[in-house]
């Protein structure tokens, strides 16, 4: 995940009840659970590849975030899940290049090794 802006640590302005986020999140479960019977995170292979329902411009998107990003075939369908997701929380029946691309730099903020701690 990205990192939260220090500013909206201490921003006086509303956030978002956990009541919403909960019920935004077992809508999402149930959808899941009716489209594969199970959660993305529980997917492999070929259903994934299903769920996520890839054109021809999608699948080169893939190919090309594996490559730039070195992921082995595990990483690649670390992506696809995380992909899959993006595109539930948008409303999106199949994956589309903006979910893939989202899904590969949340992948590229989790491998930069760590740079020194600024006092």
């Amino acid at each position: 995940m990205p990192r939260v802006p220090p500013g909206t640590l201490v921003d006086d302005s509303a956030t978002e009840g956990s009541a919403p986020v909960a019920a935004r999140i077992a809508a999402l479960r149930r959808l899941q659970a009716e489209r594969q019977g199970g959660l993305n995170g529980a997917l492999a292979g070929t259903r994934l590849r299903q769920a996520c329902r890839l054109g021809h411009r999608e699948r080169e998107r893939v190919v090309q975030l594996a490559d730039g990003l070195d992921l082995s075939a595990r990483g690649v369908e670390r992506l696809l899940r995380a992909a899959r997701t993006i595109a539930d929380l948008e409303g999106d029946e199949v994956v589309g290049t903006g979910q893939l691309d989202q899904a590969g730099r949340f992948r590229a903020l989790g491998t930069r090794a760590p740079g020194p701690l600024a006092i």
